[in-house]
Parts: structure tokens; C-alpha cells; sequence
């Protein structure tokens, strides 16, 4: 079982994974990403013991409390999820010991109520909280957080409180990511740019160490689901806030970023925000062509995931949203060209019939036909009739009677809506008043108003201008300038002067029109000088990388040699090695095989001296055999003849005959038999013998032979029947022919060249 709820503790996190950014599937893939957390959950929570399922009954109550599920049918689990018996089990063993338990219980349900726009009141002893509670039970303390106001900016002491206690935390993932945003929207609301872009950098650097998408319980927070858009956010609102500042590069490559981010995870609704901001910054930057080309790969954009183009289409508006009156007008013939073609696609503009469920969408439509009908105007001179009053108020009335958007939402988005029909009101009622205009600008020092200012205000100018109405103009572009002269809105700044000097202008007050156009002049040169540095900038950036690169190159290339050298030195020291080794097996195996041969030359010398030894074994038998036979076939014969003299004399001389012969014929087969022997046994005596000296005679060979044998003279004369006087000769001859002197030296000859 602990290996089952390994990860599961009052620091409980559970990690998913990365979901895939198919754009089709990312609901989809997070309520699956919910359904296993769900699915383990239930299992502790089910199986565990009482400290493991108070673990996992936190997270399951936050997961069915806060409705994160896209399609909760889509989870088995989730229907078995009673959020009564879990509550009811979370506060019978909240006791003393796990107290930590029951705090985080107190904060999640104040969460809950916090996100359902409920009244929050909730008292905790601080001293029994960590810093992570204490965190979260700061932020619900702030006035005005249970809706998002901007009276809850009014707090930022308390909030950056918060951030700090989480500054070490990596279970409060939700809460800081919600401190951080409404901290760096706090300072660019208040015109502090300097402070928003230091945050959103710090936001920026923080979140880049997230996963792409995951789901996690964070402790008295609960279940948060990060989504791969939540990453890009806080790089476009950077860009947002180097745009207005002037640094309108890198405010391009932020936004670019941020497209690119938003279009690997499938997200249009960024990719239509991102490419609007980067259509902004290049009229901005006076390029009204690259604005343009941007527009078409917005609409095509548009048109690839979700089909044809229309005038409610969010990426449309946001995009026309972006021009002010003199983009608007430097780009009429294209606007006017857009608009056309969206007509003949997808109809005339008509005022929608379907509830609004997120509250925006008349505000949206009410922006869109401003933006047509001035375009045309300005493209075609098509005049613009009163009955645009007739249509904006049926979009008021539409709005407050079918918007299903929480009130606060409605109710700003409404005064937004009202706004734009005071505008109009003021262009084309002839019986239009100053309370009009009096009501236009409260709108716009209203500085709690969560409905885009700046999206109404570009609006507002627009339908004034356009219609001929300066000096009302004039007296809202003063108003709204006001706000901006602590800040270091270099951009708005420009433009806000521009329009002046030019309503100026149109109102015959020259004076006024060339101090706007001034500072108009003073702005766009500082903007070009930022322009400049931007470039420099880069340029440098570009070199000291271009440097770093060439550097680690040569570092790469010396690394590299150094590593050749090496690999060299190593594959020369292995060769040397690997030939030492096969030298010294090929001499080892030399050596084995020449000891091989040599044993086996002795065992083959052995074996031949043994056979030597038996064969000259053999031929000394058989010499003595023969010696012994001759000598008693010589006493026999001796014998017979003393018999045979008893006999007549022819008979004698007949027997003796006889035995003569008998025994010449034994003596010559007993030499046959001993040469033979001798020759098996020493088959080059002969040839070597006669290469001593040719003229040997056969008897001298013979003698030789016998000699060598071992036998004596009476032995050698018993053999051959000779007598020994003539054996005696026959070896006189032999050592005369050997050029030895005496018999020792015969035999040591003979012996020599018997080997």
C-alpha cells in the first residue's frame, strides 16, 4: 500500500504528464489527464489507511468542487466522487495531529467559494498556518479578490506578502502563477511600465521551468490544470509592455515567440492575439505592408481551422481592433477589400440571435460594424446614416437580456457597449448634448473598469473623427492623455498627440495643433532613437554571439584536434600494444612450436635409436648366431670328415664335395640374412662408406660391415669362411684405402660414418 501511495502526503502532488497539443484534443486530453488523477485518488482513498486516505480525500474534494472537468461524463470516476462523506471524513479525523489536514481543508472550500463568486469569510489562527497558508489565506483576505476587480489591486502590498511566503514553495504552483499575473497587471494598469515589465520578466523566467501541460494538487489551493497557453500569456504581455514603451523589435519577437508557442500547442485563440499584437507593433512601427500580409495569414489562419470567415469571427475583430483612425485610413482600400469579400462569403453584417454565454460577444459585434462602416466611408465615401444608432441599441438590449456571463462581467462589458452608443449619439444625433459627452468621459476615468479602455478608446476616436466631431475629440483625447503622464507610454503617448494635432488642425486652432504635433515629432524621434538602439542592441547581441559562437567553434575545433590527437595517441598506443602482443604470441607460439618440434625430433630420435638399438640388437644376435652356427657346422664338418676317412676316396671326395657346397651355400645365405639386417638398419652405410673411396671391394665392404657390427676376427671369419689371414688382409686393404692406422681408429671411422 505505501508503494501504491507513494507521492500521496499532506505535500501531495500529482504530476499527469505532458498532454498532447493536438488542437482537436486538448479538452480531451485534460479531462483524461483528470480522469487518472481521479482514478488514483479513488483507489487510496478507498484501499489506504486513515492517514493515506485523508491524503488523497482533499484532492478528490477539489477536483469534483471546482469543475475542472471539460465533460465530467467523460470520467467513470468522477460520478463516484461524494463530496458529502468525504467532507464528513476529512472533519471527523481532523483532530490535533493532523491539524495541518484541516487548515487545508478550511482554505480549499474558501478557494471554492472564492471561485463561484461567493462571500468568503474565514478566520484562521496565523500562528498555526506555514507559509504556504498563510499565502493563500492573505490573498482571500484582499478586498475585492472574490471577483477580480481592480479594488483588489488596491492591495499590492498584501499580495507581493503573498508572493514572497511562496518565493520557496513548489507546491503553490496555481497561486503563484494567479499572484504574479495580477501583480504585473497591476503596475502596467497603473501606467508603471518599468514595474510591469520587471515582473512579467521575472513571471516569464519563472514559468518557462513548467512542463508543457500537466495537472497538479497544490495544498489549501487545490487542483490546478496548466495548459500549454498559460506559458505564452505572460511572454505576450511582455511584449504588450515593451510595445508601449518603445521597444517595438523586441516587442515583435515576444509576440512571435508567443504565435509560434501558441500554434505548437494548437491553441488559435492565442495564435489570433498573438498575430493581431504583432499586426499592431508593425503599424506601429510604420509598416503598414507587413500589417497587412499579417492580416491575410490571420484570416487564412482563421479560415484552415475554423472554416469560413465571418463577422463574428474572434480572429476579424481582434484583428480590426488593432488600427486607430489613421491606420485605419493609410489601409482603408485594404480594410474595405477584407470586408467586401466576408460579405460575399458569408453574408451582410447582421446583429446576432444566440445568447451571449461569455458576455463579450455584442460588445464584439458593436466594434466589428464600427470598424465596416468607417472603412467603407473612408474607402468608398459611403455615407454612414443614423440608423447605426438604431442597430447598437438593439445590441445593448440584446446584451443586458440574454448575456449568461457572471454579473460583474456583463455589467462592464455592458458600459463598454454604452460607451460606443454615446459615441455615436454624439456623431449623428443632431439633438445630442454635452451629458453625452460628460458620460463618455467618466467612462474613461473610470479606473477600476475591467472592459478593455483601450479597445473603446481606438473606437470612440474613430467614430468622432470620422464624423467630423473635434472639439468632442479634443476634450476625450485630453481626458485620456491624463493618464499617461506619469507613465512612460512612448507609443500611446505618440499616437495621442498625433490625433490632437490633427483634431487640432481640422478645429482651426494651429497653435495647439503644432505644439501636439511637437511632441508628436519629440516621441516618434525618441521611438526611431529606441529603434536605433534596438538595433545596435541586437547587432551587438548579434556579434557577442556571433564571437561566443566563433570562440566556442575554435574551442569546438581545438577540443576536437585535441581529442584527434588523443584518439591518434590511443588507436598508436593500442596498435603498438595489439602488435607487441601478436609478436609476442607469434614468438611464444614460435617458441611452442619449435619445443614441439624439438620433443618431437627427440621422441621420432629416441624412437630411431631404439629401433637402432633393437635392429643392431638384432644384427649382433644374428652375427652371433651366425658365428656360432658356422663354428659348429665347422666341428661337424670336421667330425664327418674324420668319419669319412673310413670311407673309399671317391666317395670321400664326393661327400666332401658335397659339404662344400652345403656349406658355401649357408655361409652366402647367412651373409644375405646379416646384410639384409644391416641394411634396415643402417640403409646409408654403404653409399657413405664408398664416398670415402670408391675402389672399396665388396669383400672390403663386407668386412666393413662386420667390423662395425661389434664382431671379432674368429666371428667375422665364422660368417664369411674365410681365413683369418685373409680377413687380417682384407682389413689392411680397408685402412690403407680409410687412411687409418690401426683398428681403433677403423672402428672410430666406420662409427663416424654410421652416425
Amino acid at each position: 500500500m505505501k508503494n501504491l501511495i507513494k507521492g500521496v502526503g499532506l505535500a501531495f502532488i500529482v504530476v499527469i504528464g505532458l498532454l498532447q497539443n493536438a488542437k482537436s484534443q486538448t479538452a480531451l486530453n485534460h479531462d483524461l489527464a483528470l480522469c487518472q488523477l481521479t482514478d488514483s485518488l479513488l483507489v487510496v482513498y478507498h484501499k489506504g489507511n486513515k492517514e493515506e486516505k485523508l491524503s488523497a480525500a482533499l484532492p478528490l474534494w477539489s477536483l469534483y468542487s471546482q469543475n475542472l472537468f471539460s465533460d465530467p461524463n467523460s470520467c467513470g470516476g468522477f460520478h463516484e466522487i461524494d463530496t458529502g462523506e468525504i467532507s464528513n471524513f476529512i472533519v471527523a479525523n481532523s483532530t490535533e495531529q493532523n491539524q495541518e489536514t484541516a487548515i487545508n481543508f478550511q482554505l480549499l472550500k474558501a478557494i471554492t467559494a472564492h471561485f463561484r463568486e461567493k462571500k468568503v469569510n474565514l478566520r484562521l489562527n496565523e500562528s498555526q498556518l506555514n507559509n504556504e497558508q498563510k499565502a493563500i489565506y492573505y490573498w482571500l483576505k484582499i478586498p475585492g479578490s472574490q471577483n477580480f476587480g481592480w479594488s483588489a489591486m488596491q492591495e499590492f502590498e498584501q499580495m507581493q506578502k503573498c508572493l514572497r511566503l511562496t518565493e520557496k514553495s513548489k507546491n503553490q504552483i496555481g497561486l503563484r502563477y494567479r499572484l504574479l499575473t495580477d501583480i504585473s497587471y497591476f503596475f502596467y494598469h497603473k501606467r508603471q511600465l518599468d514595474s510591469a515589465i520587471f515582473y512579467y520578466e521575472k513571471f516569464k523566467a519563472e514559468i518557462q521551468h513548467y512542463k508543457s501541460s500537466f495537472v497538479v494538487y497544490c495544498p489549501g489551493y487545490g487542483v490546478v490544470k496548466f495548459v500549454d497557453g498559460m506559458k505564452m500569456a505572460p511572454i505576450m504581455n511582455l511584449g504588450n509592455c515593451l510595445e508601449k514603451a518603445g521597444y517595438l523589435n523586441k516587442a515583435i519577437d515576444h509576440y512571435q515567440t508567443a504565435v509560434n508557442g501558441y500554434m505548437k500547442a494548437g491553441l488559435p485563440s492565442g495564435v489570433y492575439w498573438g498575430k493581431t499584437q504583432l499586426i499592431n507593433a508593425y503599424l506601429d512601427l510604420g509598416d503598414s505592408k507587413r500589417a497587412q500580409i499579417l492580416f491575410k495569414e490571420l484570416l487564412q489562419y482563421h479560415k484552415s481551422h475554423d472554416g469560413e470567415v465571418k463577422f463574428e469571427s474572434d480572429a476579424l475583430r481582434s484583428a480590426f481592433f488593432e488600427f486607430d483612425y489613421f491606420d485605419l485610413q493609410d489601409n482603408a482600400h485594404f480594410i474595405d477589400s477584407i470586408i467586401t469579400y466576408v460579405e460575399r462569403s458569408t453574408g451582410a453584417f447582421k446583429v446576432r440571435t444566440i445568447p451571449d454565454e461569455y458576455g463579450y460577444a455584442y460588445l464584439s459585434q458593436a466594434g466589428v460594424y464600427t470598424y465596416s462602416l468607417i472603412a467603407k466611408h473612408l474607402a468608398r465615401g459611403v455615407a454612414i446614416s443614423a440608423y447605426v444608432l438604431d442597430t447598437l441599441q438593439l445590441m445593448r438590449n440584446r446584451h443586458y437580456s440574454q448575456t449568461q456571463s457572471p454579473p460583474v462581467v456583463r455589467k462592464s462589458m455592458g458600459k463598454s457597449l454604452d460607451a460606443l452608443w454615446l459615441c455615436w449619439q454624439i456623431a449623428l444625433n443632431p439633438n445630442s448634448n454635452a451629458n453625452h459627452l460628460d458620460s463618455l468621459i467618466a467612462f474613461f476615468k473610470d479606473e477600476n473598469e475591467l472592459g478593455g479602455h483601450t479597445i473603446v478608446f481606438k473606437q470612440a476616436i474613430l467614430i468622432l473623427h470620422a464624423n467630423q466631431k473635434y472639439e468632442e475629440e479634443i476634450a476625450l483625447i485630453n481626458e485620456y492623455l491624463s493618464r499617461f503622464k506619469n507613465g512612460k507610454f512612448i507609443v500611446d503617448l505618440r499616437k495621442l498627440h498625433f490625433q490632437l494635432s490633427k483634431a487640432y488642425e481640422q478645429a482651426e486652432n494651429l497653435n495647439k495643433a503644432f505644439f501636439h504635433y511637437k511632441k508628436y515629432d519629440s516621441l516618434r524621434v525618441k521611438t526611431q532613437s529606441l529603434g536605433y538602439y534596438e538595433q545596435l542592441s541586437r547587432l551587438d547581441k548579434t556579434l557577442e554571439l556571433e564571437r561566443e559562437r566563433s570562440a566556442k567553434n575554435l574551442l569546438t575545433k581545438e577540443n576536437q584536434l585535441l581529442q584527434t590527437r588523443r584518439n591518434l595517441w590511443a588507436i598508436g598506443s593500442i596498435s603498438v600494444v595489439i602488435i607487441l602482443i601478436f609478436i609476442v604470441l607469434f614468438l611464444v607460439t614460435k617458441r611452442m612450436r619449435n619445443e614441439a618440434i624439438k620433443r618431437a625430433q627427440l621422441a621420432e630420435l629416441s624412437l630411431l635409436r631404439q629401433n637402432i638399438s633393437k635392429k643392431e640388437n638384432a644384427l649382433e644376435r644374428t652375427a652371433f648366431e651366425l658365428a656360432k652356427s658356422n663354428t659348429s657346422f665347422g666341428q661337424l664338418l670336421s667330425k664327418i670328415e674324420e668319419l669319412s676317412a673310413k670311407l673309399n676316396v671317391d666317395i670321400r671326395r664326393k661327400f666332401r664335395s658335397v659339404l662344400l657346397e652345403f656349406r658355401a651355400n649357408l655361409q652366402n645365405e647367412t651373409w644375405q640374412q646379416f646384410n639384409l639386417e644391416f641394411q634396415e638398419a643402417n640403409s646409408q652405410f654403404y653409399q657413405d662408406l664408398l664416398a670415402k673411396n670408391e675402389t672399396l671391394t665388396e669383400s672390403e665392404l663386407r668386412i666393413a660391415a662386420l667390423q662395425i657390427s661389434g664382431l671379432s676376427n674368429k666371428e667375422i671369419s665364422a660368417i664369411t669362411g674365410q681365413q683369418l689371414g685373409s680377413i687380417h688382409t682384407h682389413k689392411s686393404h680397408l685402412r690403407k684405402k680409410l687412411g687409418v692406422n690401426n683398428d681403433a681408429e677403423l672402428v672410430d671411422l666406420l662409427n663416424e660414418i654410421k652416425g
